[in-house]
């Protein structure tokens, strides 16, 4: 056995309702997390919680005294695909992410360059960003939507059931169930 894995297998503790409780994150027994290093959470571990069937593949970021990030059930998240939250971000189920997407329910750096810079300091020194007067809006992305590859998902959006955004997109306002999207800024292309 890889030392890797007997490290994992040491950090896991089997929960009765077929949970894992990992060292920095919660996931049902049948989800599957590719690369645990790229699960970046140094607080509570039910901050990230990952259900049944689930796929990740790409990077789920909370930050250290904020954010929850809570994905359903057979979803995937996929290569260099990144979730950042300070506040929160919810995915129902069967939500299918494509690779090199971006969805952030903050603006994750202020706009002050002074406080840019302490941001800065403070990760190089402790590996983590303190956030100073950072704007975040929780992200609602309804069951049965896809997130075509590429794509951009801004805070304070809801994306309605059964959509479909189109690769390349920029999501800066709520989506309405079952449509098209498309663009930058993301517009409807047609109802589905």
């Amino acid at each position: 056995m890889s030392i890797f894995k007997k490290l994992f297998i040491s950090r896991q503790e089997k929960h009765e309702s077929q949970v894992y409780f990992v060292k920095n994150y919660i996931a049902h027994k049948s989800s599957k997390v590719y690369y645990e290093h790229n699960i970046l959470n140094s607080g509570d571990p039910s901050k990230i919680d990952i259900g049944p069937g689930t796929h990740i593949t790409g990077i789920i970021q909370v930050f250290k005294d904020c954010g929850r990030v809570t994905i359903g059930d057979h979803c995937f998240l996929g290569d260099y695909s990144r979730i950042i939250s300070a506040e929160n971000v919810q995915i129902g189920n069967r939500v299918q992410i494509a690779h090199m997407c971006s969805i952030m329910d903050n603006d994750v750096h202020s706009i002050d360059s002074e406080k840019r810079h302490q941001e800065f300091l403070s990760n190089v020194s402790n590996g983590q960003i303190d956030l100073f007067d950072i704007p975040k809006r929780e992200i609602i992305i309804e069951d049965d939507v896809w997130i075509a590859s590429h794509c951009i998902i801004m805070k304070g959006v809801k994306i309605g059931r059964g959509s479909v955004i189109g690769a390349g997109s920029v999501v800066t306002k709520n989506i309405p169930p079952s449509v098209l999207v498309h663009g930058n800024p993301a517009k409807i292309v047609r109802e589905i």
